[in-house]
């Protein structure tokens, strides 16, 4: 409660104390530890149990894919049941045990993503690329084992496909992770777009297998603003809640960056940055202590990508410039045109073929872990 409280009021380190003590409590306890019938014969106590030491598992692992801290578990150490329902207990004890299951496997889907593509010391186990299309991989299978019931729409959401809260909560955490496996790749092209651009004006095109994943990245930012919009407008959007306001900055930065690659879609990508903008400003003025932090971080991001615009305007003709940033919040209904999101299923040892026409990218396990994760806070 004391680490759910923190958060609440922005103190996400207090928060990982919290958590922390808790996951060793209850690892010194053996709560990760399976124990059957004999020992415990009460079912209600060992469901109970059982969904103790998940629900501190997986504040845990959302905790540490958002702030970038190590894990404090393995997998491997771990052999309690997952959590289940029978008819011996009671419903009103227990809440819904497949919405739980969903929520745990994309809990181990963020621990893989921190322990494979966020770390100091790189794992042989295949280059950046072919881990994240492993990550993509886990996702759609999440995504193909989803009750009917939990399945969320996975496109362009509208009034008339309105989502109950918990399916919007899957697919935002969804979104999310997609985004934290992908941002990464996303961040070097943004970095090769503005070096060539400043230094001779034109750049290589992107390869086939990378521009699918960062269109995979920004697909999930546009659905995750297009969900917290739909939640705003209907009232559900929680005002002082972490969650919802560190998705809707983190697709807001995706958005800004996707804005200044001068895609086709670039203009459509700005409007959504400018609402986001907009949401944050309104939660911001609302007390929220994390909107605090974030705007102050999109009002820095909208002054740099303005500048660049402004650069970019100066030394390319109109038709090659960056789209317009607003000063303020722009009014913007979501479109129908939403990216498509490929498969990564299929990415091989083709990940690491060159081509002097392409952008080459076979080097960015070096930038990643020589120079990105040594500048950058994630």
């Amino acid at each position: 409660m004391l680490a759910l409280y923190s958060l609440e009021t922005n103190r996400r380190h207090s928060a990982c104390t919290f958590v922390g003590t808790a996951l060793r409590l209850a690892t010194i306890m053996g709560l990760h530890i399976k124990i059957g019938s004999a020992s415990i014969p009460d079912p209600e106590i060992r469901e109970h149990r059982v969904r103790l030491w998940w629900s501190v598992y997986i504040i845990d692992r959302f905790l540490s894919s958002k702030i970038g801290l190590p894990l404090l578990i393995s997998d491997a150490d771990i052999s309690i049941d997952l959590p289940s329902t029978n008819s011996a207990l009671n419903p009103e004890d227990f809440g819904d045990h497949l919405e739980f299951v969903a929520t745990l496997r994309l809990a181990k889907i963020a621990g893989h993503i921190s322990r494979s593509l966020y770390v100091r010391t790189p794992q042989q186990r295949g280059t950046f690329l072919q881990q994240v299309a492993q990550i993509q991989e886990e996702l759609n299978q999440w995504k193909e084992l989803l009750p009917s019931q939990l399945k969320p729409h996975f496109g362009h959401s509208s009034d008339s496909e309105r989502q109950l809260q918990p399916t919007t909560v899957l697919h935002l955490t969804f979104n999310q992770l997609l985004i934290v496996a992908t941002r990464p790749l996303l961040l070097f092209v943004f970095r090769h777009h503005i070096d060539e651009r400043s230094s001779t004006g034109t750049e290589l095109p992107i390869p086939d297998q990378t521009q699918c994943i960062i269109d995979a990245c920004i697909s999930a930012a546009r659905q995750s603003c297009d969900l917290l919009s739909q939640c705003w407008v209907n009232g559900e959007f929680h005002i002082f809640d972490y969650f919802y306001v560190q998705h809707l900055f983190s697709a807001a930065v995706i958005l800004a960056i996707a804005g200044a690659l001068g895609r086709d879609t670039s203009q459509e990508e700005i409007d959504e940055f400018n609402l986001a903008a907009g949401f944050l400003q309104q939660l911001e003025q609302n007390g929220n202590h994390a909107a605090m932090e974030f705007y102050a971080h999109i009002q820095e991001i909208h002054s740099t990508l303005r500048k660049l615009r402004s650069t970019s305007s100066l030394s390319t003709s109109p038709e090659n410039a960056l789209p317009h940033y607003a000063s303020s919040s722009a009014q913007f209904v979501p479109g129908e045109k939403r990216l498509a999101v490929g498969s990564l299923a299929d990415f091989g040892h083709d990940l690491q073929t060159t081509d002097e026409t392409v952008l080459d990218v076979s080097f960015i396990d070096d930038w990643i872990y020589e120079d990105a994760l040594e500048k950058l806070c994630w």
